[in-house]
Order: C-alpha cells, then structure tokens, then sequence
C-alpha cells in the first residue's frame, strides 16, 4: 500500500507539473516591442503574438526628417497580419509569404535578425 501511494504522489506531481508548463507556454502571446532610430527616423515596430497562431506586425513613424516625408507620405503607421510558428525558443513569422525567423528569450523578449542587424522586442 506504501508502494501505491507513493507512485501515486510521484503521479500527481507529473501531471500538476505538466498543467504548469502548457499554462506557462501561453505566456508568449501579447504585445513586444522595439523602438529605434536610423538615419534620423525614429520607429516604432510592434508584434501581437496571438494564442490561436495569428500575429499582428505594426510599424509607427514617430520621427521623420524632412528629406524623407516625401517617401513616406502622410501614412505614419502600418500594420499586417501573419502567422507565427514556435519550435523550441525559435520563433517563424510569416508576413505576405515572408519568413522571418528570431530566438524567444524566457517569454520576455524576441530578437528578429542576427549580427549588427538584429532587433529585440520586448515584451
């Protein structure tokens, strides 16, 4: 009888355990976000991670030399939808046909891109 309650303890704390971890895997949905500046352009870019593998992809120009208005006109944001795929801390998002792959650190933050050109988003 011993025997049985003990396995049925180790039993119980595998699956409390288990129903930790997929509670814990939802924590990646939300809002990151990068803000930046180059060549004078200061952006604003946001993710929305949603639970049902969806995302939005915004882009806000907060700052716009004057030399550059006439290229961008008087649309100051943009947003996409896509698709995002998670397989271990690598993060798939797929916008108009586009991949772009980046590394997810602890649910607090996306980094797209490697090198000098890579961006973190921070939840």
């Amino acid at each position: 009888m011993k025997k049985f309650a003990k396995w049925l303890g180790v039993f119980a704390v595998v699956v409390c355990l288990g129903a930790a971890m997929l509670a814990c895997g939802g924590k990646l949905e939300g809002k990151y976000t990068y803000k930046g500046s180059d060549s004078g352009m200061t952006v604003k870019q946001t993710i929305e991670l949603k639970k049902d593998g969806k995302c939005t992809v915004t882009m806000e120009y907060l700052e716009i030399p004057d030399e550059m208005k006439d290229m961008i006109g008087d649309q100051t944001s943009s947003s996409q939808e896509g698709t995002y795929k998670i397989d271990g801390d690598k993060i798939t998002i797929t916008v108009d046909g586009h991949d772009m792959v980046g590394t997810i650190k602890k649910g607090k933050s996306i980094t797209m891109g490697e090198g000098d050109k890579a961006v973190t988003y921070k939840k």
